[in-house]
């Protein structure tokens, strides 16, 4: 770091090892040392936005990616009625897809119990557009 010219912030830094249980279970859990900073092993690091656990399942951050996307549709759906077809397809596409959308290149090869969730949110945003309730 130093003949590059780079100053680790220990605050800022997370570190984790990336394996399956069974090589997790190998990695002794102990401080990492760097730059004469201690960076305690994590279970989950985020990096641009993204949560990462050790098993690259990207379980924590789907699960959080679609709290906040259905949180958002909530609200927008409270003032559908107020709005027109083309202003509503607008917010949900800025707020809603474009989160989904965002690094949506690490969830190549996520199981598909993970990518039902995101699924679930396109269909309740597609729902809110066209204003149509879910078939049961």
């Amino acid at each position: 770091m130093f003949f590059n010219r780079l100053k680790l912030n220990a605050e800022k830094t997370q570190f984790t090892c990336l394996g399956t249980k069974y090589q997790l279970a190998k990695v002794d859990d102990s401080d990492l040392v760097a730059s004469g900073s201690v960076v305690d092993l994590l279970p989950v690091v985020t990096c641009l936005g993204v949560t990462i656990d050790q098993e690259l399942t990207f379980a924590d951050h789907i699960r959080r990616l679609t709290g906040r996307c259905f949180h958002c549709l909530r609200q927008l759906r409270s003032i559908r009625r107020m709005l027109t077809s083309d202003t509503i397809t607008t917010l949900v596409n800025t707020l809603v897809v474009s989160w989904i959308d965002y690094c949506n290149a690490v969830l190549t090869g996520v199981h598909e119990v993970h990518l039902r969730q995101l699924q679930r949110v396109l269909n309740a945003a597609a729902q809110l557009i066209v204003r149509k309730r879910k078939l049961r």
